[in-house]
């Protein structure tokens, strides 16, 4: 015999969805001001610091000097 599967609501599946797929738009959003504040703050306490890395968001460049 065939087993049924268990029925769940569309309705309550895509709007998780929508919500999640919010949510990660508006971290992403976040991120990308966060980013844009930690460069300036950099660049006001270290002139130029981003002139010696190609990427500024490398591992390099985020790695701490020992």
């Amino acid at each position: 015999m065939k087993e049924l599967y268990e029925y769940v609501n569309e309705e309550t599946i895509y709007h998780n969805l929508r919500v999640m797929n919010r949510n990660y738009e508006d971290q992403l959003d976040h991120l990308m001001i966060f980013k844009v504040t930690f460069q300036n703050i950099l660049n006001i306490v270290f002139p130029r610091y981003d002139e010696h890395f190609k990427a500024p968001y490398c591992d390099k460049y985020l790695e701490k000097q020992t």
